[in-house]
């Protein structure tokens, strides 16, 4: 059993991640971001990747197309940045997301292209965590309890928009509204902390 507060009081590390997809099937990774967080030390890094297509409806949801990504990745793919990132989840104590299980899914899916396992690590999801506290019934059945949306989370946390990109800018130097995958990363790791009461 993980205790939070302990990890919290050490310097181990942790990692707050979230992915964009380019909706197709298989769905690729465009944009990879993560906080690497040691005790109070946060960092964060943020990685696009180029794509052949984008799937109309994926765009609606991040606002990402293939001539944007061409700039944004300067043509890389996940491949090129691979060695970085297994080298930044090593020795992770706790992985952190807003369904972060399908985020980590994608991970080890485009690890596997390139011929490498992807290790698993311990989770933290903000989704399945917080469905109780959260507290918002379904619409078509009030009994039961729908997992809230990250949005609505930050609300019933008190987390402004302002305030999340705020950290965003100082953490990634960018990332300003939902469904960037550096807004999305850094908006769970501060739900954790609000909810868990470390902040």
């Amino acid at each position: 059993m993980i205790s939070l507060k302990n990890l919290f009081k050490k310097p181990d590390k942790w990692i707050s991640v979230d992915v964009e997809l380019d909706g197709n099937r298989p769905s690729r990774i465009i944009q990879l971001s993560y906080l690497i967080i040691e005790g109070r030390k946060v960092r964060g890094k943020n990685f696009y990747f180029a794509a052949k297509s984008i799937n109309r409806y994926a765009r609606k949801v991040h606002g990402l197309g293939v001539y944007e990504l061409r700039k944004l990745s300067g043509g890389d793919v996940f491949a090129y940045h691979a060695d970085e990132i297994y080298r930044d989840f090593q020795d992770c104590k706790l992985v952190i997301g807003h369904d972060v299980g399908g985020d980590l899914r994608y991970i080890r899916s485009e690890f596997a292209r390139i011929g490498v396992k992807f290790p698993d690590y311990p989770i933290f999801c903000t989704l399945k965590h917080y469905t109780e506290e959260a507290h918002i019934p379904l619409k078509q059945n009030p009994k039961v309890l729908k997992p809230p949306k990250l949005e609505e989370l930050c609300q019933h946390f008190g987390l402004s928009q302002e305030f999340i990109s705020a950290k965003c800018q100082k953490w990634y130097g960018g990332g300003d509204h939902a469904h960037d995958a550096r807004y999305d990363a850094a908006a769970a790791y501060l739900c954790m902390l609000v909810g868990e009461k470390m902040a």
